[in-house]
């Protein structure tokens, strides 16, 4: 199948995502700032899972079994949003300030879409989370795309299966992942041609390979099509060993 044909299934037939509408989520910015601070110190991030509290059996704090003709229905407790004292104070302060701009004679809708345009410029993206390390970084992450069909990616072949079956044997709890199976699945493609991309890597559509090199390690692989309009992932398999750095949610931004 020629790239083309694929983006067109895409386009008309599987949907997809447009980038250029993409926002951050509060969540996503915490992984992409765990990383970096992992890379900088070595720190991990701290375990957000928290703490089961065991129930102690006692006879004498066991709730007593009231009979059927104890029961009372009571009504629903209808739980108010509106109580929430930090949403009243966003609202207080917000009427607050659309007071002040009518005492000023601002027009309080056009006023509303300048605040508006000023929150959407100190919006970050996640290229301004992408630092350039130095010296005193602890650790070094490369991120390198490898067409499927070059000399560098058969070089690093072997570590790339050792990967997949690891993460496949742990995550998946898969017992015979094969060699074989792993290159009908994540290295043949059906996409033969290579129709040249305006980048200034000088890519062409195909099959990639996205690396996650840790300190010459590879941790982590997103497999993609490159297509003339847009790129289909299509898996990611990666260490258990850094589950910690959220590689899921990292290498999906």
């Amino acid at each position: 199948m020629d790239s083309e044909s694929f983006m067109r299934l895409l386009e008309y037939g599987w949907g997809g995502l447009d980038s250029t509408k993409f926002v951050l989520s509060r969540s996503q910015r915490r992984v992409l700032r765990q990383m970096n601070e992992f890379l900088k110190s070595g720190t991990k991030p701290r375990s957000r899972q928290r703490e089961e509290i065991p129930v102690k059996n006692s006879s004498s704090t066991a709730p007593r079994i009231k009979e059927s003709g104890d029961v009372k229905s009571s009504p629903l407790k209808i739980v108010d949003k509106s109580d929430n004292p930090v949403q009243k104070k966003k609202e207080v302060r917000r009427q607050r300030c659309y007071a002040r701009w009518r005492a000023k004679g601002l027009d309080e809708e056009e006023m509303k879409k300048v605040r508006a345009a000023k929150e959407e410029a100190r919006r970050r993206t996640v290229e301004s989370y992408i630092l350039e390390p130095d010296e005193t970084w602890k650790h070094r992450l490369e991120v390198k795309l490898v067409h499927t069909g070059s000399e560098e990616f058969r070089e690093r072949y072997n570590e790339s299966f050792l990967l997949y079956e690891k993460y496949q044997r742990i995550i998946h709890k898969d017992d015979d992942p094969s060699r074989a199976g792993f290159k009908r699945f994540l290295v043949d493609t059906p996409l033969f041609d290579d129709e040249p991309l305006p980048s200034p890597e000088g890519l062409t559509t195909g099959s990639y390979h996205q690396w996650y090199i840790l300190d010459d390690k590879l941790i982590a692989v997103g497999v993609v099509d490159i297509l003339p309009r847009c790129v289909s992932s299509k898996y990611l398999y990666y260490d258990p060993d850094y589950s910690f750095l959220s590689l899921g949610t990292y290498t999906a931004l």
